[in-house]
């Protein structure tokens, strides 16, 4: 599967997350998030609003965020405006 259709598939399980859902599925989605956006601890730090420990933390499932749904939504919108950037090129690449 290409990039695309990866950030596609992620987008359908962030979708899926509800409040009930989101504290079992937040490691699991948070890493494979960060993973696909490229997200460094900088990014995550600036992105979440959130300290380079807590985001460490967070990755490596040592602990969950309060309001885990709120970040997963966060991380949604990310993966939102890089599936837009990629169409976006791709349409472009067709045009030229």
């Amino acid at each position: 599967m290409d990039r695309l259709g990866e950030l596609e598939a992620l987008l359908v399980d962030l979708k899926a997350v509800t409040v009930a859902t989101a504290r079992g599925a937040f490691t699991g989605l948070f890493q494979r998030g960060c993973a696909l956006l490229e997200f460094g601890d900088r990014e995550a730090v600036r992105i979440f609003c959130a300290s380079q420990p807590t985001v460490n933390r967070w990755r490596h499932g040592k602990i969950v965020p309060g309001v885990p749904a709120l970040v997963l939504r966060a991380l949604q919108e990310e993966v939102v405006v890089r599936i837009r950037y990629i169409q976006k090129t791709k349409a472009e690449q067709i045009r030229a």
